[in-house]
Formats: C-alpha cells, sequence, structure tokens
C-alpha cells in the first residue's frame, strides 16, 4: 500500500501480523538476536527490525556491520565461558521498539531518509519456555 504519506507519529493500536524469531550463538544455545517482520500497521508494507539481546555488548558498540556484531558478541561469550561465569539467558519478555523500515514510497518524506512511512511501535514479546 505505499502511496501512504510521510508521517512520523506514534502507532497505538494493536499490532499485527508481525512474526519473530530468535537468532542463536554458535553455541545454538544462546540467543543473541530477535528479529521481527512483517507488515507495517500503518502503510502495511513489508518491514523488519532487530534487537540485539547481548546488550552489554551491542549497547557498546557502534556498527551496522552485521557480522562485525555478532562476531563481537561471540568473542564476548567465549570470554565469559573461559572465566566461568553464566551467559545471558532469553528473558521471559522481551520488549520491542520498532519503526517501518519499508521500501515502498511514501510522499513528504525526507530525502535524508531512505526507507520507512514514519510509524513507529513498541510491543511486548512472550518468549515461550522451549525457547529460554
Amino acid at each position: 500500500m505505499s502511496g501512504e504519506p510521510y508521517e512520523e507519529a506514534p502507532w497505538t493500536d494493536p499490532i499485527r501480523g508481525m512474526t519473530s524469531d530468535l537468532v542463536y550463538a554458535a553455541d545454538e544455545e544462546t540467543a543473541i538476536q530477535v528479529v521481527t517482520e512483517g507488515p507495517c500497521p500503518r502503510c502495511r508494507d513489508h518491514t523488519s527490525d532487530e534487537q540485539w539481546l547481548i546488550t552489554d555488548v551491542a549497547g557498546l558498540v557502534e556498527t551496522d556491520d552485521q557480522r562485525a556484531m555478532v562476531a563481537t558478541i561471540e568473542l564476548r561469550l567465549a570470554q565469559l565461558r573461559r572465566r566461568g561465569e553464566p551467559t545471558p539467558g532469553v528473558p521471559e519478555l522481551i520488549h520491542q521498539k520498532m519503526a517501518c523500515r519499508c521500501a515502498g514510497e511514501h510522499p513528504d518524506r525526507d530525502s535524508k531518509r531512505r526507507n520507512g512511512c514514519g510509524a513507529y511501535w513498541s510491543y511486548d514479546l512472550d518468549v515461550p519456555q522451549d525457547y529460554r
């Protein structure tokens, strides 16, 4: 449904149609990221977003390079294991903040913005016991 004018505004109505998956570290036990995708609740174009779960590393490293971030997190996890310290578990509840990052055309979008319709929202993701 591209064509919806760009408007930076919160979306407060229910969010429907989004799916989330956990991305695991090489040990296949430690979840490091949640990836959510589906239709933007405002413009209905496909959008996706990622949120790092290992925040003591992700909050300190500034990069858009996915491989570099995963490598940094893997190093941190290896460091914890060598010290005999526990690795972070998956929380029962993940509070995710998202903004539309669709590729649709939206009139009035600032030329500095490459994507999205301007909608942003947050929601809570209940993580089933099997994934924690």
